[in-house]
């Protein structure tokens, strides 16, 4: 049997806090062939576009300059609790 995944077709909107500041983001789930899920996250003001993955621990990242540095930031942490609010 042909594995099924899931596509939001229209985007969620998840508020991010940041040192202080409120960012709004779109997201939307996209096609992961690498495993987890993928999505994608834009800044409503801006513009700017980040890769996420959530899986298991290790599979999980983000397209950031943040994560890069550290291995986490706002936008797998905001995708992560968009994911647990919706079980």
């Amino acid at each position: 049997m042909e594995s099924q995944k899931t596509i939001m077709m229209t985007p969620d909107i998840v508020f991010l806090r940041s040192r202080g500041k409120l960012f709004a983001y779109t997201v939307r789930e996209v096609d992961c062939d690498i495993g987890g899920r993928g999505f994608l996250l834009q800044r409503l003001e801006g513009g700017d576009v980040y890769q996420v993955r959530v899986g298991e621990t290790r599979d999980c990242e983000c397209s950031c300059r943040a994560f890069v540095k550290w291995r986490f930031c706002k936008h797998l942490y905001g995708v992560i609790a968009m994911l647990g609010a919706n079980k």
